[in-house]
């Protein structure tokens, strides 16, 4: 009888009419049990969505909502439109995806089930963060974390706490990513998440890349490698495979990044991962364009665009802009690299802008302040039954005493009360002097990263242009001229980027984790490797008395490295000589960094370390005046001091001190 139904209902009539009344009634029943086929053919929906076979799922689901009135069902409906848009998300087709998410969103009864709703709004903001739409997906992941903390969702929170992280990290604020992030991952690891706890480790290993804290980044990446294969989840081994080439790319050891990026091009073709076959495609063509292999990069680079199209991904496409037209600079096809920068401008400009960053967190603080009215307005409520109860209680014992007791109290918690307000005022006061001053911070720091260096890189690169173009039609002046103007966007880029790195340190936790000393010097003298070899530089450590401490290992190793680096470059014409030693008592280590160079008179070994200050010339030394100030900032983070003792012709010692505790 089931092969009726796929006959027209007209065709169904007239066989009807033909059936004697028995056969009427088995009819009847079959038309009785169709829900149960539309439930069967959900399940194998189902079925094929978790063997990862999201084409035949659509195919399931389609079937019954082709059949199926809005109003016929209220539970299948939404379920039906929040699964193809789950299937198509799958397939990259976010476009259709979110066509099915705001249908679903749009429906009456979806208000009536606030988990299903948020559920509904988280993975619509993550399909618009996949499309660069990160005003509208922020939005939408705000409404849903709202709604989980009002149903104390753990599991809902830790997700939206995710996305947020990831939004903002595409920002490039790595500060407030690696936050939502660590908030995240506690709700996973507190309720044994295995699959969250993966996709936290996978995203906070980039992150620390972006505070380039390398050994913490190297670190959780592993540990994401390793629990990926242990799970057997090949699309997160792929994005942490990935993200191990992106690491050992940075620090030009091509030959390991070369070997993670295949292994995980090779995994994301199987699974048809196009988002992640793009930013495969963007990472090989960086390791051939590093390596100078301009034609293979723009292969790459141009495979990666056609993908980034055919997803209609702006936030891939103008990455891929960019890559273009630096490779076709370098290829001298200027006029393509012109093409290329332009596009990448215009669409950057849509993606992220002053005014979406302020909007984005003029969105965060109206949430966080709706938050806040919630905790008040619980705090007034349970503070009204507490003292409901303590009335009731006494006015069944002794009610004379009772009511001079609770006068006598009343006035005394009045003048109580009144003090506590005025010392809170005070404090929120602090607070929001705090917050907004920090806040400036970032903003000051985002301004530096972005808006002050882009110009600066425009004006670098036409003044190369205008030299390669016309440099013999330019007379003596106008090549001098031009050798000032790019001398000068060199000297500002590196004062912007001491800067940044400077106003950072400030706006960063310091962090609470043990730190080996010796690997910290060793990372410094990694960084420095080429200065290093070309000086002929000695160094000597005396790795016995060094350390465990506790602190931030990323900006250790900026201090050393700025010390060391000024060891090396105020040399006294001869082979610089380095030593590193520490001392130590019950309350401090003191380290001890020696060189063989210039020398300091002085009445300017307090004025180094202020910002901006500099005892030489630009034409003598080079350099910001930003980097021991820097250093001083780093050690005044972590509790400690930092001097320096010489000699004008015989050397310096710089000295700081690290509490124990």
């Amino acid at each position: 009888m089931n092969i009726l139904w796929k006959i027209k209902p007209f065709v169904i009539f007239m066989v009807w009419l033909t059936l004697p009344a028995c056969q009427q009634e088995v009819l009847f029943e079959e038309i009785a049990e169709t829900p149960i086929n539309i439930e069967k053919t959900i399940e194998a929906g189902d079925d094929y969505y978790e063997e990862e076979d999201y084409m035949a799922a659509i195919t399931k689901y389609e079937e019954v909502l082709n059949d199926l009135e809005p109003q016929e069902n209220c539970k299948i409906y939404p379920k039906l439109l929040l699964q193809l848009g789950k299937a198509n998300a799958k397939l990259q087709r976010y476009d259709v995806a979110l066509h099915f998410y705001n249908i679903y969103l749009e429906l009456p009864q979806v208000d009536s089930y606030p988990k299903d709703k948020a559920n509904g709004l988280g993975l619509a903001a993550s399909a618009y963060q996949k499309i660069g739409n990160y005003e509208t997906s922020y939005d939408y992941q705000i409404q849903a974390l709202a709604i989980r903390e009002s149903q104390q969702d753990s599991a809902g929170i830790g997700r939206s706490l995710y996305e947020l992280g990831t939004l903002v990290f595409y920002q490039k604020n790595y500060e407030l990513a690696l936050k939502y992030y660590k908030s995240s991952m506690e709700l996973a690891v507190a309720s044994r998440k295995d699959k969250a706890i993966l996709s936290c480790l996978s995203a906070l290993g980039p992150t620390y890349e972006g505070l380039q804290d390398t050994v913490a980044a190297l670190k959780t990446l592993n540990k994401a490698l390793d629990l990926a294969r242990s799970l057997g989840i090949k699309s997160k081994e792929a994005y942490a495979l990935h993200n191990l080439a992106a690491h050992h790319l940075r620090k030009k050891a091509y030959g390991q990044a070369y070997e993670f990026l295949m292994e995980s091009y090779q995994i994301k073709f199987a699974l048809e991962d196009k988002w992640g076959l793009i930013g495969s495609h963007i990472y090989i063509g960086d390791l051939f364009r590093k390596q100078d292999l301009l034609e293979q990069a723009e292969q790459e680079y141009d495979s990666g665009l056609s993908l980034a199209k055919e997803i209609a991904s702006d936030a891939r496409i103008v990455t891929l802009y960019d890559r273009l037209g630096t490779v076709y600079a370098a290829q001298k096809q200027y006029a393509k690299a012109v093409e290329m920068k332009d596009l990448y401008m215009d669409l950057k400009e849509s993606l992220l802008n002053e005014k979406l960053i302020e909007e984005l967190g003029n969105k965060k603080i109206h949430y966080e302040l709706e938050q806040k009215k919630r905790e008040i307005l619980l705090l007034k409520e349970q503070t009204r039954v507490k003292k409901l109860k303590t009335k009731t209680l006494w006015l069944f014992s002794f009610i004379s005493v009772c009511l001079i007791g609770v006068s006598l109290r009343s006035r005394a918690k009045h003048r109580h009360n009144q003090e506590l307000q005025e010392k809170n005022q005070e404090i929120q006061k602090q607070n929001s002097d705090l917050e907004r001053k920090n806040d400036d911070l970032k903003k000051f720091a985002f301004i530096v990263s972005h808006d002050l260096k882009a110009p600066l890189r425009t004006i670098g690169s036409f003044t190369g242009l205008l030299r390669r173009r016309y440099f013999n039609k330019i007379d003596q002046d106008g090549q001098e001229y031009m050798d000032f103007i790019t001398g000068g966007v060199k000297r500002m880029d590196q004062l912007l980027n001491d800067l940044l790195t400077y106003s950072q340190i400030e706006n960063t936790d310091r962090g609470a984790d043990w730190t080996e000393t010796k690997d910290v010097i060793h990372n410094a003298l990694s960084n420095l490797y080429f200065q290093i070899r070309n000086q002929n530089v000695a160094v000597k450590i005396n790795e016995e008395a060094l350390p465990r401490v506790k602190g931030n290992s990323a900006h250790l190793t900026q201090l050393f490295q700025n010390i060391i680096a000024n060891g090396i470059k105020f040399r006294n014409g001869r082979a610089p000589q380095i030593s590193i030693d520490c001392m130590q008592n019950e309350q401090k280590f003191t380290f001890a960094i020696q060189d063989n160079g210039i020398g300091i008179e002085d009445q300017y070994q307090e004025k180094i370390f202020r910002m901006f200050s500099r005892l030489h010339k630009v034409e003598e030394y080079e350099g910001t005046g930003i980097g021991l100030a820097t250093c001083k900032k780093i050690v005044e983070k972590h509790g400690g001091k930092i001097w320096v003792k010489s000699a004008l012709g015989k050397g310096s010692t710089f000295y700081f001190s690290l509490p124990k505790n």
